[in-house]
């Protein structure tokens, strides 16, 4: 299976570079295909994701803003295209050393548990905490999305009414007026349980 990171990035250049510098560093970067995708021709964030030498690299530029949306739906439909198990990581967040280990380990864990939906490796702990080796990579499970370096398999973006075909997709309720439509209840999510910092 190919391994594939996918990134969403804007505007936002020094942010940009301080999760590629973080990204960087992770155990085992260099075996993943990283398909970033720029909303919008941003010379200085572009710059940031073409200087990337640490992996095999696909950037994308949208010709126009499209909003973070849209510039999302596109980045995972692309790189599932690539692989059947896919990292999104936004441009402002932070990788421990161990981020991809996590992933790898709950994307066989829990391939074939269709409860989870989605791996976080984000969290909201207290970062500056020590915690032991064991604690370190317990996980939990919530019924709740976090978009914090999360990943998912093909087989639940593709299944039908699911996040492939209702990504957030605005559904007018009155004029100027949008609800969102999300499809999180009844699946869990799993995520780090503790904060860790550079590992």
């Amino acid at each position: 299976m190919n391994k594939v990171i996918t990134m969403t990035a804007c505007r936002r250049p020094e942010y940009t570079k301080q999760v590629v510098d973080s990204l960087r560093q992770c155990t085992n970067s260099s075996e993943y295909k990283f398909v970033p995708f720029c909303d919008g021709p941003h010379d200085e964030v572009i710059e940031v994701l073409e200087s990337v030498d640490f992996c095999d690299l696909e950037v994308n530029v949208n010709e126009r803003r499209v909003g973070h949306t849209l510039n999302t739906h596109r980045a995972l439909s692309r790189a599932f295209e690539l692989s059947e198990y896919v990292i999104l990581l936004e441009d402002d967040t932070l990788l421990s050393k161990d981020f991809l280990e996590f992933h790898e380990f709950c994307s066989k864990k829990f391939k074939e548990d269709e409860s989870v939906y989605t791996v976080s490796a984000g969290h909201y702990n207290n970062v500056d905490k020590e915690y032991s080796e064991e604690q370190r990579s317990q996980y939990k499970r919530n019924q709740w999305f976090s978009n914090q370096g999360w990943g998912t398999w093909i087989d639940r973006w593709e299944e039908p009414g699911g996040i492939k075909e209702v990504w957030e997709q605005p559904e007018t309720v009155a004029e100027n007026v949008y609800r969102t439509n999300y499809k999180y209840g009844g699946w869990d999510g799993l995520m780090n349980k503790h904060a860790r910092r550079g590992r």
